[in-house]
């Protein structure tokens, strides 16, 4: 009797153990099933499916650069390149601080807008400001864009006259598109003479860049040319110099002045 006793409890035993791995394979089952379903359902389903990607001020010329770009950058991300281009929440992932390091939009500000209710992203860019247009010859042809503030080139412009925009010419190859063509330090300094000499009222016919020097040389309407150094601080000296120096002197008299050299005003009068 009492070894049929004990071979019931094993068995009892034995089927509450099968029953207890039985549920467990259940809810095991059940949750691998729950995760595929989610995964069906944010990957395949509409309900995720982007309907409108919208990109506005990107320039028409920029457009299949700053495209193929934008996707590169998207698809850094593995759940993006898990869910694809197509699903809303892949987007999720691209903000207005990632975008700004592309070389396309770096000298724009950049927005970036997600509405789920519409399944729509907005990117929008917008212009920082222009300080002049930078003029390169090659091969007879010149090629002109405009140059913001931090010394880079944007959108290519027709080759301007008069002076009404500040026009550097530029001696040197044309450097890529979304490179500085000067260091901020340089470029403000450019900046800092051209004020300068409207300041002083002296109009100029033509602005000459040796880059490559850090050189600029701004050629008068009345015939003289004035040669001053990018480099370091004595820009500020230089115009301080040219300043005082006119209040004295005539710049009809002059052949040209070099102020290149620091402390020093070199000069050919006529």
């Amino acid at each position: 009797m009492k070894s049929y006793q004990l071979a019931s409890k094993k068995a009892s035993k034995k089927r509450r153990s099968q029953f207890f791995r039985l549920r467990v394979y259940l809810l095991f089952g059940l949750i691998c099933l729950v995760i595929v379903g989610f995964i069906y359902l944010v990957r395949e389903s509409s309900v995720f499916r982007l309907h409108t990607l919208r990109i506005d001020g990107v320039q028409e010329y920029n457009r299949t650069s700053f495209n193929k770009s934008l996707r590169e950058l998207l698809f850094k991300s593995d759940i993006a390149r898990f869910l694809g281009d197509q699903n809303y929440l892949s987007w999720l992932f691209i903000t207005s601080e990632k975008l700004i390091v592309l070389p396309e939009i770096s000298t724009k500000k950049v927005t970036v807008e997600h509405n789920f209710a519409r399944r729509s992203v907005t990117i929008t860019t917008e212009e920082t400001e222009k300080i002049g247009v930078w003029c390169v010859t090659m091969e007879l042809q010149t090629e002109c864009f405009w140059f913001d503030r931090k010394g880079t080139l944007t959108d290519p412009i027709p080759e301007p006259y008069g002076q009404l925009i500040l026009v550097i010419n530029d001696l040197d190859p044309l450097p890529s598109h979304f490179e500085p063509i000067l260091s901020e330090y340089a470029l403000e300094n450019l900046i800092t003479i051209t004020r300068a000499m409207r300041d002083n009222k002296i109009s100029f016919a033509e602005l000459i860049l040796k880059r490559a020097e850090q050189e600029l040389i701004i050629y008068t309407t009345i015939g003289g040319h004035i040669i001053f150094s990018l480099r370091g601080e004595s820009t500020t000296i230089a115009v301080s110099a040219l300043t005082e120096f006119l209040k004295k002197n005539n710049l009809k008299d002059i052949i040209y002045i070099d102020l290149t050299i620091p402390n020093k005003i070199l000069l050919k009068t006529k």
